[in-house]
C-alpha cells in the first residue's frame, strides 16, 4: 500500500507563499496524496518537510492520525519554528469548534530531523490543516489533509503486519451483522509501525502473519499489549512461522507456548464441498498453540486452529497455522471470509464495533460520570444563609422599628435600614468568599493501574471558567494530553466541511519544559474534558492492584493533584 505524503517547501519568499494563502491543491483519489511547492531560487529556501500519514488516508474520526515529518536543513542558518495540527470537533450543544495542536520544530544547517506526531482527528471531520511559523510567528506555509472517513459506511478496520503484501486481502470489503459493519484492511509498513500505543486507536483488530517480528524494538511490543489491555483485539499466525510471528507478544510470550509442528490436511467443512471432498481440504503446517484457560475457535476435524485468551481488557488469539495457508483456500470460497471474523467477534462485539465506528467517545462519558462535579468544600452552607436572611428580616424589619420608636428616634428608621443593609450586603459577600471562584478551575479523577514500584497514571481533567473568558492550564511535560469530546453520532450533520476559516477555540502546545492547554473563550461553568496519561514512580509504596484516587484544584496549574495513602 502506498504512503499518502504532503512535501511542503518553505522560505524566505514569504510573500509568494502568503499571497497564495495555501499550498497547490493535491489530488484527491486513494494512491496520489502529495504536492509540491517549488521556488525560483532555491538558494533562498530555509527548509523542505515532508509529512505522511502512515495509514494513508484511511482514519476514524475521534481516532488518532500517525503522522510523519521530516524536516530538512537548506541553508547555512538554524531554523526553529512550530508546526500546528487543527482539527474539527463537535462540541457541548451539537455545534463545533476548532482544535489545535502545537509542536516545536527545529533543524540545523543541512540537517534532517524525522518526528512522529499522533494527532487526534476531529469528531465533525476527516480533514486536518497544517501550518508552519517561524520562530517570529510568521507563516511559512500552510496545507491540508483529507482522510477517508464516511457517514453513510461503518467500518470493521483491521490492521495487518505482514510480511508479503496483499496476502490478507480477502478479509478486506466483507460485510458483516447482516450488513451493518464492513471490513476495511490497513497494511502497516514495518518500518513506519508505531511504538505508541495511540497508533493502534483506530483498530478494530490487529493481525500478525509472516512478518519477522524479532526486528521489533521493545517500545513497540509494549505498544500493541497496552493497546490490547485497553481493548483491543490481537491475532498472531504461527505454523510455519512460528519463530517469527509469536515475537510480537514481548512480555507477555510466556503465556503462550507451541507444539511441535505437524502437516495436517484439515477439512474447513462440508458446505464447501463442491465436486469432491477434496474441495474443502486445505494442507497447513500446525503448531498447536498451549494456552492456560484459552477458548478454542474455528474447531474442524477436531482441530482448534485458533485460541483465544483475555488479556487486560483485550483478546490475544493465536492461530496454529500460517493465514497465508488459508487464503488460497478463502479466495476460491468467499464466504469463508465471513466465518472467519464471525469466530472472532461475536455478535455484541460486533455491535460495539458498529456503535463506535463513527466516533469512539467512551472516554467522554466516563470524564462526564467522574468530573462534572466539583468540589464539596465550595458548596454553601444553606443553614447558615438561611439564618443570617431570616434574622435580617427580623433586625430590617419590626426590630429597627421598634429600637428606634423606643428611643424617640424613629424618624431614621430609613437611613437605619439602608446603612444595616449594605453593611448586611459586605457580610453576605464575605460568606461567600470560598465558594467564589475567580479563575479557571479544575476538577480531576487519577486512577493508578500499580504494579510493584510503577503504575500507568490515567488522569481525567475537566476544566471550567465562572465566565466567558480563556484559560490556561500548565502540565508536567511527561503527560500524554487527549482532549475528550463527544461523538458526532448524536448531532444532524455527523460530519461537515472544514475550510481553514476560523481561529482556534481550544489548543494544546507541546513546550520542552511543559504541556499548555489553553482556550481563546468558554461559557461559564461549561466543560471542557482532558484524558492525561503518563507512567508515574510510586515511589517506595507497594501496590498490588488498580487504585483511584480523586482530587481538585481551583487553580490554572494542575500538576501533582491526586493523592494516595500507602
Amino acid at each position: 500500500m502506498r504512503n499518502k505524503k504532503k512535501q511542503l517547501l518553505f522560505g524566505c519568499l514569504a510573500a509568494l507563499v502568503l499571497s497564495a494563502g495555501a499550498f497547490p491543491a493535491f489530488a484527491q483519489d486513494q494512491d496520489s496524496f502529495s504536492t509540491n511547492m517549488e521556488s525560483s531560487s532555491q538558494n533562498s529556501v530555509p527548509v523542505a518537510v515532508d509529512i505522511t500519514a502512515v495509514y494513508g488516508r484511511n482514519a476514524k474520526p475521534g481516532s488518532f492520525v500517525p503522522i510523519k515529518v521530516s524536516i530538512y536543513g537548506q541553508t547555512e542558518a538554524p531554523f526553529s519554528g512550530t508546526l500546528t495540527v487543527s482539527t474539527l470537533e463537535s462540541d457541548n450543544d451539537e455545534g463545533t469548534e476548532e482544535y489545535e495542536y502545537s509542536y516545536q520544530v527545529e533543524v540545523g544547517p543541512a540537517e534532517t530531523k524525522t518526528m512522529e506526531f499522533y494527532v487526534p482527528l476531529g469528531q465533525k471531520s476527516g480533514t486536518i490543516h497544517l501550518t508552519l511559523k517561524d520562530g517570529k510567528k510568521k507563516t511559512m506555509g500552510e496545507t491540508s489533509m483529507e482522510f477517508d472517513v464516511s457517514k453513510d459506511e461503518n467500518r470493521l478496520f483491521a490492521g495487518v503486519l505482514e510480511n508479503k503484501s496483499g496476502s490478507l486481502s480477502w478479509i478486506d470489503g466483507i460485510g458483516l451483522n447482516y450488513g451493518m459493519l464492513t471490513t476495511r484492511v490497513v497494511e502497516i509498513p514495518g518500518e513506519d509501525f508505531p511504538e505508541d500505543s495511540r497508533g493502534f486507536s483506530m483498530f478494530d483488530v490487529l493481525l500478525i502473519n509472516g512478518y519477522d517480528c524479532r526486528t521489533l524494538n521493545d517500545l513497540q511490543k509494549e505498544a500493541v499489549l497496552t493497546w490490547v489491555e485497553n481493548g483491543g483485539t490481537l491475532l498472531i499466525g504461527t505454523g510455519r512461522d512460528r519463530d517469527k510471528t509469536l515475537d510480537i507478544l514481548g512480555e507477555a510470550e510466556p503465556k503462550v507456548s507451541l507444539r511441535d509442528p505437524e502437516v495436517l490436511l484439515v477439512g474447513m467443512g462440508t458446505e464447501y464441498t463442491k465436486n469432491s471432498p477434496e474441495d474443502s481440504e486445505v494442507r497447513v503446517t500446525y503448531t498447536e498453540p498451549v494456552i492456560s484457560g484459552a477458548k478454542e475457535r474455528m474447531v474442524t476435524d477436531g482441530t482448534p486452529l485458533l485460541k483465544t485468551m483475555k488479556y487486560g481488557k483485550g483478546t490475544i488469539g493465536v492461530y496454529g497455522v500460517s493465514l497465508s495457508d488459508l487464503s488460497g483456500f478463502a479466495k476460491k470460497n468467499p464466504s469463508f471470509a465471513s466465518y472467519f471474523l464471525g469466530e472472532i467477534f461475536n455478535e455484541d462485539e460486533l455491535n460495539t464495533i458498529y456503535y463506535y465506528s463513527q466516533g469512539g467517545d467512551a472516554d467522554y462519558w466516563n470524564a462526564y460520570n467522574l468530573v462534572s462535579g466539583g468540589n464539596g468544600e465550595r458548596i454553601p452552607n444553606l443553614a447558615i444563609y438561611g439564618i443570617s436572611v431570616a434574622g435580617y428580616l427580623v433586625i430590617v424589619g419590626p426590630g429597627l422599628y421598634l429600637l428606634l420608636k423606643k428611643r424617640g428616634i424613629n424618624r431614621y428608621y430609613g437611613t437605619a435600614v439602608f446603612i444595616f443593609s449594605a453593611a448586611s450586603c459586605v457580610v453576605i459577600w464575605g460568606m461567600g468568599f470560598k465558594t467564589r471562584f475567580t479563575s479557571e478551575f479544575c476538577t480531576t479523577a487519577t486512577i493508578l493501574d500499580a504494579s510493584g514500584d510503577s503504575a500507568g497514571e490515567m488522569t481525567f481533567l475537566n476544566v471550567r471558567t465562572p465566565d466567558s473568558s480563556g484559560f490556561t492550564v500548565d502540565l508536567p511535560t511527561d503527560y500524554r494530553v487527549t482532549p475528550l469530546t463527544r461523538s458526532a453520532r448524536y448531532d444532524m450533520n455527523q460530519l461537515e466541511d472544514y475550510p481553514k476559516k476560523r481561529q482556534a477555540s481550544i489548543g494544546i502546545r507541546k513546550e520542552a519544559d511543559q504541556t499548555v492547554l489553553w482556550s481563546r473563550k468558554s461559557k461559564a461553568f461549561d466543560s471542557r474534558f482532558f484524558l492525561l496519561e503518563r507512567e508515574k514512580d510510586l515511589g517506595g509504596w507497594k501496590c498490588g492492584g488498580g487504585l483511584c484516587c480523586v482530587g481538585w484544584d481551583d487553580h490554572g496549574v494542575c500538576g501533582e493533584q491526586a493523592s494516595c495513602d500507602a
